[in-house]
């Protein structure tokens, strides 16, 4: 190792005894890059690594080093290459590579994190978690690239769900600027969780591109001079550039995602808004000129083939009377019109493709090097849906796929349930083999940013101003608090990176950073058995007997008669009574595991108690449908039994009735899931409690009103 005089610079001390000298075992120098000193992505990193040393009551100092100075005396934690340590340098061979390795200081304790540069910045984050982890942290190795080179967190309607009447104001500069100030700020919060878990690319969801762009490129005028469109669309773009411009110096990049496609009544005026009209390329190419040219997003996220007009917007499903050929070309005019400015698209085939035969039939009339996307289900986040043929059928080693994943789970408690996805560790690793090139975690979505609850283009004037904003589950999957959800967007950022990592190791692992190594294995063993627990809540295969929400969904909970009883035709009683004893055997394998968990383990007791919380109310909320489904199904068998069997079916209800409004009163604790899931109204309810009226007047329906008639009458 070369020795040098040297002058250390920009030392500086970031807590817990301040600067120092010696090798004392609790005091480390993390040495960054003094050419990255600005970079915002690395300095997050090494916040990180300090707060994991200092988890460990470890002093940390922090020194941005020129390459050509000496290295400080005491234990070194290295970012970057050091060419004075090592006879033989080390070059990544692949985008985002990266190595943790112990180093040689001469009795002194090191680690050195190598890299490209978002690979050095992934390292530091991983070597923060295995600090966390691991008690002997110092002779970790790791060498890790990506398994996935596009991996992206999204989004979904929570924050910056645009447009929305929630961020319009009737006076200049015609935004409330207050609320998009919290907004954006929220999101740079989500932004820095997303990339230290291991994401590179991040996409929120607006429905249309509207409210960024005046229609400038086009020779006809679409909004007049002093319309206030133009005043709000710059403060619009003003800060959607401070979010790209944020994730940037992250190293992360921005894609929107839309509902294409949408526009201006008066747009339809002045051209004609058809696919087979040679105007419709034009206005595409024009709408995404000026979009780039405004906001500094590096893509977009495009459902081609499906629209949701908002706040007076006109729209049109340019393809539907073309089939298959209009869905490619109209895909083809987005992809051609983004390529054009040096931009990346991909295309969601949601309701056009679920399968490999039907992405076929679209991609003959696309480029070649048009990025698709899909469900890793094909059609929707369906528990027991089987993972799409797009994938195995190796249709990525024909056309480039990105694959989508619930994180959120919808279907499954909104982030606020623990469903620990194992299935996953077997569908990436079927990504990986195939060809795909991107993994999509969708993070948190409300109800409201996609199905309003009037007629298409329901915020026009002469319509009562509705706003969505806020109204639906602003439950945060990160920024407001532990949720249980974070446990999959964990284990997907994993999976992305290695498809070969056990999920219970990753769910050991989780558990450990959270609440505690000493708990990890018993909460690794309560995890594993979720999905199972939830598993049996489906009744059927794909939709063979019912989309699940007429079963129960947890936000708008929907018994329609029709096809409960095609569910109850499908499954007898009996049958539903083994899906039930197996269901609740995992609810109980589930709480008996946590229950090894010990309080005084954890290193953060609040930490511990919002964990166990969420084991606590995915219980409550398994064990109320299962219960319910009893009822609901002995109730429906009585007009099928006779004699003993009938006198014997409605004593073993009753009892089940008795013990399922006895859990109604637990729900006290949880009293936003309660209104929001329509479990109970007793306290509280949604502030807009009508959603989708148009699937089933629901009106005051509950499960605890439901209940209450069981045994009474026919359901």
């Amino acid at each position: 190792m070369k020795i040098r005089y040297i002058i250390i610079i920009g030392l500086v001390c970031l807590s817990l005894g301040g600067c120092y000298s010696g090798t004392e075992e609790n005091m480390v120098t993390i040495v960054a890059p003094e050419a990255r000193k600005a970079d915002e992505g690395y300095k997050l990193a090494c916040e990180y690594v300090t707060h994991s040393l200092q988890s460990k009551d470890i002093s940390v100092s922090l020194v941005w080093l020129a390459p050509d100075l000496t290295l400080p005396e005491g234990n070194l934690i290295l970012m970057g290459s050091r060419e004075d340590l090592s006879d033989e340098s080390w070059q990544p061979e692949k985008p985002e590579e990266y190595r943790i390795s112990p180093v040689n200081l001469n009795g002194r304790k090191g680690l050195m994190v190598e890299g490209d540069e978002r690979g050095t910045m992934f390292g530091m984050f991983k070597l923060a978690e295995r600090i966390r982890i691991d008690s002997s942290f110092w002779q970790v190795e790791v060498n890790q690239t990506p398994a996935f080179p596009l991996r992206i967190f999204s989004e979904e309607g929570q924050l910056l769900d645009i447009p929305d009447r929630g961020y319009y104001s009737d006076n200049p500069p015609y935004v409330n600027e207050e609320i998009m100030r919290a907004e954006v700020d929220e999101m740079k919060n989500l932004i820095g969780h997303v990339v230290s878990l291991g994401y590179n690319s991040f996409s929120l969801l607006n429905l249309g591109v509207e409210e960024y762009i005046d229609y400038k490129c086009l020779d006809k005028q679409v909004y007049p001079q002093d319309d206030r469109h133009r005043v709000r669309s710059a403060v619009f773009c003003k800060y959607l550039s401070e979010v790209c411009d944020y994730a940037h110096s992250l190293h992360v990049n921005v894609y929107m995602q839309v509902y294409e496609i949408q526009f201006p009544p008066q747009l339809a005026k002045l051209y004609d808004i058809d696919i087979d009209s040679s105007d419709i390329e034009r206005v595409i190419n024009a709408r995404y000129k000026e979009l780039f040219e405004r906001v500094p997003l590096d893509g977009m996220i495009v459902t081609a083939t499906e629209t949701h007009p908002r706040a007076g917007y006109a729209s049109k499903n340019l393809w539907r009377e073309k089939g298959y050929e209009g869905a490619g070309k109209m895909i083809s005019m987005y992809h051609n019109a983004c390529k054009a400015v040096g931009k990346k698209i991909i295309f969601r085939l949601w309701r056009i493709a679920s399968d490999a035969e039907g992405i076929n039939k679209i991609t003959r009339h696309t480029p070649e090097d048009a990025i698709v996307a899909i469900k890793n289900t094909g059609g929707d986040y369906y528990l027991n849906w089987p993972t799409t043929t797009a994938i195995t059928d190796g249709i990525a080693h024909e056309q480039p796929l990105v694959v989508l994943f619930d994180t959120f789970r919808e279907f499954d408690g909104w982030s606020r349930l623990f469903i620990y996805m194992k299935r996953w560790g077997d569908v990436v690793r079927d990504c990986r083999d195939n060809g795909v090139i991107g993994i999509n975690a969708w993070g948190a979505w409300a109800e409201g940013c996609i199905w309003p609850d009037y007629e298409p283009g329901y915020l026009t004037p002469e319509k009562d101003t509705v706003s969505w904003r806020g109204h639906w589950n602003t439950f945060r999957m990160f920024t407001r608090g532990f949720t249980p959800g974070q446990a999959n967007v964990y284990l997907l950022s994993r999976l992305a990176w290695d498809p070969d990592e056990d999920v219970m190791k990753i769910a050991e692992d989780f558990a450990a950073l959270h609440i505690g190594t000493a708990n990890a294995l018993a909460t690794a063993g309560a995890l594993l058995a979720t999905e199972d627990a939830f598993a049996e809540e489906y009744i059927g295969t794909c939709s063979e007997i019912t989309h699940p929400v007429y079963l129960k969904w947890t936000m708008v909970f929907a018994p329609r008669d029709e096809f409960m009883e095609a569910a109850y035709i499908k499954t007898p009683l009996n049958e539903l009574l083994n899906s039930n004893t197996r269901a609740l055997k995992k609810v109980s394998l589930m709480e008996e595991a946590f229950s090894r968990t010990e309080p005084s383990k954890a290193p953060d007791l609040k930490r511990y108690t919002e964990f166990k919380e969420g084991f606590n109310k995915t219980a409550l909320y398994l064990q109320t449908f299962y219960l319910w489904r009893e009822c609901w199904w002995r109730n429906r068998s009585d007009s099928d039994f006779t004699g003993e069997e009938k006198m014997a079916n409605m004593a073993a209800l009753k009892q089940t009735k008795t013990r399922l409004i006895d859990l109604f009163d637990q729900w006290e604790k949880y009293p936003e899931e309660a209104g929001f899931w329509r479990v109970t109204f007793r306290y509280g309810q949604p502030e807009i409690s009508t959603a989708f009226p148009y699937w089933y007047p629901r009106g005051e329906t509950t499960m605890e009103t439901t209940a209450k008639e069981f045994g009474k009458t026919k359901y």
